[in-house]
């Protein structure tokens, strides 16, 4: 789960949007009464040396006055914009800059926001949760929670939730670039009480519980990045055995035929790495690295295959009248949850060191 204030991001978000509206305007009329101003001092001083019978360049330097005066228009123009920007830029920034600088969790699972007060016989948790997926559907979920921020990662509680929880409600659902079979929302705890009844584990023991889930659903992962990556294999075959080019079957040519090649031995090898996972993760030894190992080599391998497949497809490829499309924008996810093919280099490079 990755934790966000989203309320309070959109609020600040829709603020951040006015605040620059306002000041682009402000920079925009002070750029156009500064260009007006500018127009008719020379405007002016054209007329009195006409009427002086001094020549205009006296005035001016000789490079300004051999300026066109449709150049100089754009030039009034452009000044007037970046003014504007400029003005906006010089109040907002320090703004945008507290903004940035917030931290957010993502990979840092220990980091978490949302945060839960023992009281009583319950737990009153405050934050929000954000890509959980199919949290508008399920009938409880489990809650990470901070319950002692000063504790780090030994802070960190399990608590369940049930639908229907006073204070417990679902947010918006994501518009996601794949996987669009699946819903993720954002679950929201606004003074949410809980059971002390409902946790898992004792307190403080949450990231030990997170962590003892994230090793199997790698393996799942790794099916899933396998499984995607299958199907556009298949689908990249049957279309280069009918497509006709030159007479023949792209099938024929020794380009397609290289594809189809790398696409079969990879998908091959992620095949067997997973199943060396989850043979090791059912007889009981420890499967870690095993399970890092095969995520990160069948998500990688999904994205690559899927690639190829819409490549031997060529601008049918590109349409949705064809599989190979979606099967490219649902495997990219798989190199990010469950933990980024970066956590996943780290986690097989610790196990490295350690053996």
């Amino acid at each position: 789960m990755v934790d966000r204030h989203a309320q309070e991001v959109r609020h600040e978000t829709r603020d951040i949007s006015v605040t620059v509206v306002i000041w682009f305007g402000v920079g925009l009329i002070v750029s156009a009464i500064a260009i007006y101003v500018a127009i008719a001092g020379l405007i002016l001083l054209a007329a009195f040396t006409k009427s002086a019978q001094v020549p205009f360049h006296f005035w001016l330097p000789n490079a300004m006055a051999a300026v066109e005066v449709g150049h100089s228009w754009r030039h009034l123009a452009t000044f007037g914009v970046l003014s504007a920007w400029a003005v906006a830029g010089l109040v907002l920034a320090p703004a945008v800059l507290r903004r940035m600088a917030r931290r957010e969790s993502g990979s840092n699972a220990a980091a978490l926001q949302t945060k839960a007060v023992k009281k009583g016989d319950s737990y009153v948790i405050n934050g929000t949760k954000a890509w959980i997926t199919c949290g508008g559907a399920a009938d409880a979920t489990i809650a990470y929670v901070n319950t002692d921020p000063a504790k780090g990662e030994k802070g960190i509680t399990a608590l369940v939730v049930e639908k229907g929880t006073p204070g417990f409600k679902v947010g918006k659902e994501e518009k996601k670039l794949g996987i669009h079979a699946t819903a993720c929302c954002e679950l929201i705890f606004a003074d949410c009480a809980v059971p002390v009844a409902n946790r898992i584990g004792n307190e403080g023991e949450g990231y030990r519980v997170a962590l003892s889930t994230l090793d199997g659903g790698r393996i799942g992962i790794a099916a899933q990045a396998t499984g995607i990556a299958q199907g556009a294999f298949e689908a990249a075959l049957k279309y280069s055995q009918e497509r006709l080019a030159f007479g023949h079957p792209i099938s024929q040519f020794q380009a397609i035929q290289f594809m189809l090649a790398d696409m079969s031995t990879e998908i091959d090898a992620a095949r067997l790495l997973n199943r060396k996972a989850a043979w090791k993760q059912e007889t009981g030894a420890r499967f870690s690295m095993d399970a890092a190992i095969a995520k990160l080599f069948a998500s990688e391998m999904a994205t690559h295959v899927t690639h190829k497949a819409i490549q031997i497809h060529g601008g049918n490829g590109y349409s949705r009248e064809y599989p190979v499309e979606r099967n490219y924008r649902d495997a990219r996810i798989t190199e990010i949850y469950e933990g980024t093919s970066e956590i996943q280099r780290l986690v097989i490079s610790s196990w490295v060191l350690r053996s």
